[in-house]
Order: C-alpha cells, then sequence, then structure tokens
C-alpha cells in the first residue's frame, strides 16, 4: 500500500526542488535522507501507462498536464479528491502516511499543482525511498517487477493446512484457528545468533474467495477414488503402467497427487491418454471434464494464492536436537511478550499528552505445521514464530544489556523503553528496542523479578542498566509527556554530547511550536487519547539530603516499589565495579553506592536501609543518622535492625528502649531457627532473653528481679534447644543467684 500510494503521489504532485527534512518530530522522519531531487520521472503520462499496465493503479489513474503535474481522476473521468486530515493535525508514521487535503488537490479550478513544496518534496522522498530498495515487492527494475517470495510463485508448490495459535494481551487468553501456508524451508533468508527465519505464506478465511479456496483444499485432499469416483484402482494402475512413464506410488493417491501428473506441457496429450483407459467414451468424457474442472480451478487456487495471500518470516530456534515439547514453551513466551508490547505501544500512542512519534509493534503469532508434511527442512520442528516480512533499513537502538545507540541519536525508541517501566509501576520494562523507522521488532521484556518472558529477561540488572545509560535530561519526549525522571547520582552519567544538547533543543523547539499544538489538540480528542497522568507510587525525597532519614515513616510504601529494587541494583553494580557503570561514572563509586542505598531505602527496601546505617557508622563525624535508620528498619519488621538499635541504646545507658526493641526482636522472624542462627553467627533468642534479664537487673534489681528470672528461665529452655549444655549451666547459675537474693 505503501508503495503504491508513493508511485502515484509522486506523479500527482509537482516536485520541486527542496531540502530533504531529516528532523525526527516532522512526519516525513527516517525516509530516505540521503535522496535527492534530481531523480524525477520526466514522462509522468508514460510512467503512468506503466503503472496501469502492472496493475498497480486499481482506483485512480493519473492525468498529466502540461506543467508536468497531474490529478486524480476516477474510472468515469470525473476528478476525485483525497479526504484525509493535515499533517498538521494527524499523527503519521514512517510506515502509513496521508496527504492533507487543503495542500494538496484540493482546487482542480486552478493549477492543479501542489501550493506547498514541503508536501510535495516529502512524498518524492517516500517515493524514492520505495524506489531504492533492490529487493521492494514492487520494485520497478528495466520495466519489470521484482518481487520477493519469487519462490512462492511457481504453481503446484505445496500447501498445508496449519494451525494458528494467537495470544490476546487484553484477555491473557490463547486462540487457535485453522490457515492455509505454503513454506519454504530449504533456505533460510536470514539468520541470527539463536534464530533462523525462512519464507512464509499464510491466507486466512476473510474474503469468500478465501473460503472456497479452503473448500478447494479440502477437495483435492480426498482420496482419489472419492474426488474421481469413475477412476477405479485398477483403472489408475492400468494409466501410470501404460501412459505416464513413472511407476503407481504405493501410497493412497489423493486427487492432488493425481493432478500432479497433468503439467501444462503435457496437459493435453495426458487427458488424451485419460480417455484410453476407459471403455465407456461418456464415462472418459465425464472423467476428462471432471479433470478438467479441477485443473482449471487448481489455476484458480494458485493465482489467489500469489494475489492475496500475506507474506510472513517465519523464525525458528537453532536448537536442532530439542524436541517441541521443549520449544513450545519458549515459543509461547517470545509470542506473549510481543503481543504484550503491542499493547503497550497502543498504551504509548493514546497517552495524553500524545507523543509527537506514533510507533507500532509487529504482531506475532505461531504456527503449528502438519507432521505429514512432505517438504523438506526442518523435520523436527512442528511449531514456527510468523511475523510480517517488512523491508527497510533495520536498526537496534538499545538492548536488554543496557546498551543505548550513541551514534544515531533518536528519542522515540528510548522514550518507549521509559514509558513502559513508567506505564506498568515498573513492574516491567521493553528494551531491545529494534526495526525499521517506528515500526519494531523482536522486543525484550525485562521484569522486576526476572520471571517470564523467555531467557533473555535480564531482570533487574537489565532495567538498572538502562537507567543507568538512559538521558531523562536530553529526551524532550519523555519531559514532554510527563514522566516522573529516575533518579540518579550527580556524576554517575557522562556529560551530553553537543549533538544530543542539539538535537534535546530542536525537539523541545518544535514540542513548543504552534504546528505541534495545532496537531496535539487534535490527537487528544481522538477517541482513543483516553490515557494520561499515570497513578502508581513514586519515591519521595523532598527536601532530604543523601542519607538522611526521613522524619517520619509514613511516606515509606510498605512493600517494596520496583523502582526502590532498581536503585538497590544499581547500588550493588558500582560495588561490584561492573563495566557498564564505570565506564561513564565521573563520582567516586561511594556516592553513587551511598545515592542508591539511600534512593531504595526510601523506597521500601529494609535491606537497603540496614545498608544506610552501616554506612552512616563509617562516617566521621557521625551524624546520628545511623540509629534512625535502624530503628525505621524495626517498624518495618526486621530483626536484626530491631536488636543493632537495642545495642545502641543500651551502649548510651538508655535501658528503657533497649529493652523495648529487645522485646519487640522476639517477636519478628527472619524464618530462621536458632541452629542456623547459631551456625551464621547470627544472635540467637536464649542471647536476647539473657540481655533483657541483665538490663531489668541494672535498671531496678528489686522490681524487676522476677521478670528478670523469667526471662532467664525462657533462655534457658531456648539453650536446650539448640543442645548448648555449656550455656544452660551458666543460665541455670545465674537464676541461682537471683532467687538467692530475693
Amino acid at each position: 500500500a505503501q508503495s503504491k500510494c508513493c508511485f502515484e503521489l509522486a506523479h500527482v504532485i509537482q516536485i520541486p526542488e527542496g531540502e530533504v527534512f531529516e528532523d525526527e518530530y516532522n512526519f516525513d522522519r527516517d525516509l530516505a535522507p540521503e535522496i535527492t531531487a534530481d531523480n524525477g520521472f520526466e514522462n509522468v503520462e508514460a510512467e503512468a501507462e506503466v503503472l496501469r499496465s502492472k496493475n498497480l493503479l486499481n482506483f485512480y489513474h493519473i492525468v498529466g498536464n502540461e506543467n508536468g503535474a497531474g490529478v486524480y481522476t476516477d474510472d468515469t473521468g470525473s476528478d476525485s479528491e483525497e479526504s484525509s486530515s493535515s499533517s498538521d493535525d494527524s499523527e503519521s508514521d514512517a510506515y502509513a502516511y496521508t496527504v492533507p487535503q487543503q495542500e494538496m488537490i484540493n482546487s482542480h479550478n486552478e493549477d492543479k499543482r501542489c501550493p506547498n513544496p514541503r508536501v510535495s518534496q516529502a512524498w518524492k522522498k517516500l517515493a524514492k525511498s520505495s524506489l531504492a530498495k533492490p529487493s521492494h515487492p514492487l520494485l520497478f527494475q528495466n520495466r519489470q517487477i521484482i518481487r520477493p517470495f519469487e519462490s512462492f510463485r511457481q504453481k503446484h508448490k505445496a500447501v498445508y493446512l496449519c494451525k494458528e495459535h494467537l495470544y490476546r494481551a487484553t484477555s491473557n487468553s490463547w486462540h487457535k484457528r485453522k490457515v492455509l501456508c505454503r513454506l519454504n524451508l530449504n533456505n533460510p533468508i536470514g539468520e541470527g545468533a539463536m534464530r533462523r527465519c525462512y519464507e512464509i505464506k499464510i491466507l486466512r478465511k476473510v474474503s469468500k474467495t478465501d473460503n472456497w479456496c479452503f473448500d478447494f483444499y479440502h477437495r483435492i485432499k480426498l482420496p482419489l477414488q472419492d474426488g474421481l469416483p469413475l477412476l477405479s484402482k485398477e483403472k489408475v494402475e492400468e494409466f501410470y503402467r501404460n501412459h505416464c512413464g513413472s511407476p503407481m506410488p504405493t501410497t493412497a493417491l489423493t486427487v492432488e497427487d493425481f493432478l500432479s501428473f497433468f503439467t501444462q506441457n503435457k496437459y493435453d496429450n495426458r487427458l488424451e491418454k485419460l480417455d484410453l483407459v476407459f471403455d465407456d467414451k461418456k464415462d472418459a468424457a465425464d472423467c476428462c471434464n471432471r479433470v478438467r474442472e479441477y485443473l482449471k480451478d487448481r489455476e484458480k487456487f494458485y493465482e489467489h494464492w500469489n494475489s492475496k495471500a500475506l507474506d510472513y518470516v517465519a523464525k525458528v530456534y537453532k536448537m536442532q536436537d530439542r524436541p517441541d515439547a521443549r520449544n513450545f514453551p519458549l515459543l509461547k513466551w517470545d509470542t506473549k511478550m510481543q503481543e504484550v508490547c503491542k499493547e503497550l505501544t497502543l498504551a504509548y500512542n493514546a497517552y495524553n499528552p500524545p507523543p509527537p512519534k506514533s510507533i507500532d509493534m509487529l504482531h506475532m503469532g505461531l504456527i503449528e505445521l502438519p507432521q505429514n508434511r512432505k517438504s523438506k527442512g526442518l523435520e523436527h520442528h512442528n511449531f514456527l514464530q510468523y511475523e510480517a516480512f517488512i523491508e527497510g533499513d533495520f536498526h537496534k537502538w538499545n538492548s536488554n544489556t543496557g546498551w543505548i545507540d550513541d551514534k544515531v541519536i533518536r528519542h522515540t525508541p528510548h522514550a518507549f523503553s521509559f514509558f513502559s517501566f513508567r506505564y506498568t509501576g515498573g513492574m516491567l520494562m521493553v528494551v531491545d528496542i529494534q526495526g525499521i523507522n517506528n515500526l519494531f521488532t523482536d522486543p525484550q521484556i525485562c521484569t522486576f523479578d526476572g520471571k517470564g518472558f523467555g531467557r533473555g529477561n535480564s531482570g533487574l540488572q537489565g532495567m538498572a542498566l538502562f537507567m543507568n545509560h538512559f538521558r531523562y535530561s536530553t529526551n524532550p519526549i519523555v519531559q514532554y509527556m510527563g514522566l516522573k525522571r529516575f533518579r540518579l547520582c550527580e556524576g554517575e552519567q557522562s556529560a551530553p554530547s553537543d549533538t544530543e544538547k542539539q538535537k534535546f533543543e530542536e525537539g523541545m523547539q518544535y514540542l513548543r511550536s504552534q504546528e505541534w499544538i495545532r496537531r496535539s489538540k487534535v490527537l487528544a480528542l481522538s477517541p482513543q487519547a483516553d490515557i494520561g497522568n499515570i497513578k502508581c507510587s513514586y519515591i519521595r525525597v523532598g527536601h532530604l539530603q543523601v542519607l538522611e532519614p526521613p522524619p517520619t515513616n509514613d511516606k515509606i510504601p510498605r512493600k517494596p516499589l520496583p523502582e526502590a529494587l532498581i536503585h538497590r541494583e544499581l547500588a550493588l553494580l558500582h560495588r561490584d565495579n561492573h563495566p557498564d557503570v564505570i565506564k561513564n561514572r565521573s563520582c567516586s563509586p561511594e556516592d553513587a553506592i551511598s545515592f542508591h542505598f539511600w534512593m531504595a531505602a526510601l523506597g521500601g527496601s529494609v535491606k537497603s536501609m540496614n545498608d544506610c546505617a552501616r554506612i552512616c557508622k563509617s562516617q566521621k563525624p557521625t551524624t546520628g543518622h545511623e540509629c534512625k535508620w535502624y530503628v525505621i528498619a524495626s517498624s518495618f519488621g526486621d530483626r536484626s535492625a530491631s536488636i543493632k538499635a537495642a545495642e545502641i541504646f543500651a551502649s548510651k545507658g538508655n535501658t528503657r528502649f533497649a529493652l523495648i526493641f529487645y522485646k519487640k526482636a522476639l517477636t519478628q522472624g527472619d524464618r530462621l531457627t536458632d541452629d542456623v542462627r547459631c551456625l551464621f553467627g547470627k544472635i540467637c533468642s536464649y542471647e536476647i532473653h539473657i540481655r533483657i534479664a541483665g538490663l531489668l537487673i541494672e535498671r531496678n534489681a528489686d522490681l524487676n528481679r522476677d521478670e528478670a528470672i523469667l526471662h532467664l528461665e525462657k533462655a534457658k529452655q531456648a539453650a536446650q534447644n539448640v543442645k548448648h549444655e555449656q550455656i544452660v549451666t551458666e543460665i541455670e547459675e545465674k537464676i541461682q543467684k537471683l532467687r538467692q537474693l530475693n
């Protein structure tokens, strides 16, 4: 559709010399920046005749005038205008364009020329980008159409009835339907590190002709005696023996097998030989007529395939020795992942305020092949992934390991990755963005828990590395959309280059222009633009300094946020001197570690609260934040933090608060028994009881003697459970002394 529209409009509009637009925020971004305006067609009427002869213009044809321009006229000769919205009032992708009515041929009574050179220049670029690709489906080369998937135009290529498995992300359900497929599994058309790509054509039930194709497929798959009842087994054997020059097949013949012997070169000759099999001329005539009908229907069948079946790319993992029982779950995860990403692209496009460029993700499904197929290749694989066959300059913008392309600066792909993180509340992030222009494919989802979505899910580490490399400050799209910033330590990233700053200023200038304001108002009124103001929890910093605890823990979430877990992962990466985080770091590693542990603690990470307390303890002069962090972690149910807080209060002589936190530690669990705690050198419950008894005696021996004895009795029982005989003896001696004093 793009090529057809380009060929038409490139001749409809008089194309003047002009600049080539390369701004990402204009609707003609990334088409053919190197194409100039010196390759235009000279004879518009002659080129229109070529297009018409190739059956490319189904609805309109082009009438040239003395100025080299043209207008659309329908088949009756009356002028017809294309009704579409202005480029200032609609979202236009790199693969789907509309022509503004008021800027194009809206006045046939005037000069019938395009009044706006910008529009004509854009359409010329798009037309030439279609011509520039050597393998484009509608490419003219020496007045001939060159098509990919040329092998599928061969007649009698095997057709298989397959099952298509579709995943619907909105309902989280799988569906099946029957489709017709033609496969070319002998020679891969592409190969990556993990998968190979093959050609496949798929025909679905969309029109009445498609339904007829399915019916004809079932008819030719019938046994020969059911499809041609006049041909008995004996007559078929006689036909093969005397007239075909080939032995009789040993397998059960179908109508399709029998028709394969009537090739076009020997069509009439073999039909005449078929007449000789019958003694009755009437039966011979009936059988020959039936065969002729089959052959005509088969021509119609393959002609419909060549014109209506869609081109796809089948993807297969290179694990030839693995059975489908092990591959199928992996294929389902990949398919589910891409469909989820497609739903996220729809949410991105419908966000309010709208992004300047719409994006899309290719649909992916699964094809279950029949086990009795005759085609060679991939005999051990019965399931294939498929997606649409697209052409263009394929580019990868980021990866699931944190890499971001800094040579070709674009904002949209990385803005979508960041949007997916904010839109899902940090539960997942779409990375590994790659494709052609703004049409993406083969993404990878990273989740905060690292579960699901295939082997490429790098979890928190992949999300943390992306955040470490993503520049929020130089991406105008995420700022315009109002997405909350992910805070990084000052000096954690290198300074942006001059090119990045220039691209950022150009983007912000466009988003503040009147042109974009008019477009955004129209997009915001569309029925799809109903997503905005993402409601999810964020880490609240306020006016706090790094490592400073909040005055109260009311604003700290009770359950750690995914964003907090990413901050903790970044702190661990800095602590381990990960090469991807230290190459651009200009601050000290201690500052980066302290900052991310602090952010993780404010986001509800209890482990990070303890880390902040340990860092504060090592700082000199001491700030007193150590005890506050332990108290906050204790309020979140952390046993070790309660013990640490009690020790600090006891060292300062505050026995009242020390007793409170020791008793609190006894009620908190860490999913460990005293045996395991002793093994790892942690404080056991009997030690806490002994410390409580000592503090009670220290505070007031007369009043608290009975309570102290009670805690020592509990300590004795706990020590007996772990079979510490020496500790039990010491506790009995302390109990005996207290009772003697009493």
